[in-house]
């Protein structure tokens, strides 16, 4: 919950797009700072872990803003379905990647690890959308801002 609250007062000083790849970025971090961290050390890993957890839930919420502002008003309806629809997917399909634990015990934190620092660095290649006119039509979207 706090962190929803600091998202607000994120997205007014850095923007959407650097909130967005942070917060993934950093999600990816406390991933893989969990791998190298004993399981005897709970009160670190624990630590670690709810971080991470805030700041996905920081990613996800302001994907939610960031993807109503890149869509132009009239797809804005349909293509905020598509983004809701395949988010959801993922999120059925992720408790699958817990059994490539019988691969290797450290694979499934590597896969999540690899998919937020990955999904960061593409978040870099959107643009930015803080103090911008948002996009009426779709020809709006292919001229440079």
């Amino acid at each position: 919950m706090p962190m929803k609250i600091g998202v607000y007062f994120i997205l007014e000083k850095v923007g959407r797009r650097s909130g967005e790849a942070w917060a993934l970025l950093l999600t990816g971090l406390c991933l893989l700072i969990n791998m190298f961290v004993a399981k005897d050390k709970w009160i670190i890993r624990t630590s670690v872990a709810v971080l991470g957890k805030a700041l996905s839930e920081a990613s996800f919420t302001i994907i939610y803003l960031f993807t109503t502002e890149l869509y132009p008003t009239v797809v804005r309806q349909n293509g905020l379905g598509y983004t809701s629809f395949v988010a959801r997917l993922g999120v059925s399909i992720s408790p699958l990647i817990m059994l490539l634990e019988d691969v290797w015990h450290l694979l499934p934190a590597v896969t999540y690890c690899a998919v937020a620092v990955g999904s960061g660095l593409v978040a870099l290649l959107l643009p930015e959308t803080l103090n911008t006119q948002l996009p009426e039509f779709i020809q709006d979207i292919e001229k440079p801002r």
